[in-house]
């Protein structure tokens, strides 16, 4: 018998009455097992039936948005999440999140800055990273010092930028201590693991090579369970460079194997 997934994909393809339900059933399950290729699939076909949504167009583009960013297509996501004439606090983030890991600095400066005030406290941190990137360091961090000391600071998120900074300027002590601290903060499994892959790559530089090595696999675990494939390549990238270091080139194949493999393993409608 065909699994849910490709029961909705045949029952959409036959125009069945059913389809919509199928599909809403669909993505639950993708939902509850954190498959973003799935979610994306499942929720662009829903997006693409307004008799389906029955406005709850807002919810599906975000959820969509976070999917891609999650399957690592950052513009698409930027892209999706523009589509949102009001976003929420999360997706006003995540905006800011997919242009900065796409490399768009100044865009992603401009389409914070645009968004109407009060920017979420996520967000503004997310400012602040797109600062340190565009070349405004000291605004950013005077920006992130004054986002410490304000109620219900995302003090993870905070450390985490410093952490940011730290990469930035090749300062392994200061990288150390800012990730520490952004793992003793970190509330959920997202949070933990962006923590410990600072925390590995401190641990690589200081030449700890087993200490990195645990944070990188136990960063690893919590990106599986979260069906964070995307990230899980960049981590198996920088396993690479930590064995390259150590002169273990064995490992250092083997986990370059497992990057190429996850990234052969995306759907390629969503490459």
């Amino acid at each position: 018998m065909p699994d849910l997934h490709a029961r909705a994909r045949h029952a959409r393809q036959a125009a069945h009455p059913h389809a919509g339900p199928l599909t809403e059933a669909a993505l639950q399950a993708a939902r509850d097992t954190h498959q973003p290729a799935l979610i994306a699939e499942h929720t662009q076909a829903l997006l693409s039936r307004t008799d389906w949504t029955a406005g709850r167009d807002r919810p599906l583009r975000e959820l969509l948005g976070l999917a891609q960013f999650h399957l690592g297509q950052p513009r698409e996501a930027a892209r999706t999440l523009r589509s949102i004439p009001a976003p929420s606090a999360e997706a006003a983030d995540l905006l800011g999140r997919a242009l900065l890991a796409a490399g768009d600095f100044e865009d992603g400066l401009k389409a914070l800055d645009e968004l109407p005030p009060p920017l979420p406290l996520t967000a503004q941190v997310t400012r602040a990273r797109l600062q340190l990137h565009a070349g405004q360091a000291d605004e950013a961090l005077a920006a992130l010092d004054e986002l410490s000391e304000c109620p219900g600071a995302p003090h993870a998120q905070i450390h985490l930028a410093r952490a940011n900074h730290a990469v930035l300027q090749h300062d392994a002590p200061r990288l150390r201590d800012a990730a520490q601290a952004a793992l003793t903060h970190a509330r959920g499994p997202h949070e933990r693991a962006d923590a410990l892959n600072s925390v590995a790559l401190a641990a690589s530089w200081l030449g700890d090579f087993p200490a990195a090595q645990r944070a990188y696999e136990e960063c690893l675990t919590l990106l599986r369970g979260a069906g964070r494939e995307a990230a899980m390549q960049a981590v198996y990238g920088n396993l690479v460079n930590l064995h390259v270091y150590a002169a273990d080139y064995h490992a250092a194949q083997q986990a370059a194997a497992t990057a190429l493999a996850l990234a052969r393993a995306a759907p390629a409608w969503s490459r």
